[in-house]
């Protein structure tokens, strides 16, 4: 009797890590977002500096909010600024002015994210407002 329920704690446990080890492979699976739109799309919404490639300073990624894109929001304001600092940076234009599903923005931005990162060989640092600010905590 003590044997057989020895056995059947042990299959239980063996069940349990399985169970355990499954659901852990799928969070890893999970923590890097697949990415369905077009690559030709993707890259032509990256504006970068040519300073973003192996960069010793954090490059930032600007990320505009909802009703226009980055090409109106960044480049004669906090870029500039950011290029008068040596800060290296880029922009993303999300599909309809930020106004698009933000499931396929969110995509672009982990797309920049990615690049970028690529690019400079070094963490990145990421600047948001309005929507800006909601899509890097998207998942």
């Amino acid at each position: 009797m003590c044997r057989r329920g020895l056995v059947v704690v042990c299959g239980l446990t063996v069940l349990a890590l399985g169970a355990v080890t499954t659901q852990a492979l799928a969070a890893k699976q999970r923590s890097e977002p697949r990415i369905g739109v077009s690559a030709a799309k993707l890259r032509a919404s990256l504006h970068c500096q040519k300073s973003v490639r192996d960069v010793r300073r954090t490059p930032i990624l600007l990320v505009t909010g909802t009703g226009i894109d980055g090409s109106e929001a960044w480049p004669a304001g906090l870029q500039r600024s950011l290029t008068a600092a040596r800060r290296p940076s880029c922009f993303v234009n999300f599909p309809e002015h930020t106004t698009a599903d933000i499931q396929i923005s969110v995509q672009y931005l982990v797309y920049a994210i990615r690049a970028m990162a690529k690019r400079a060989q070094r963490k990145i640092a990421i600047y948001g407002v309005s929507q800006g600010g909601l899509l890097p905590r998207w998942r």
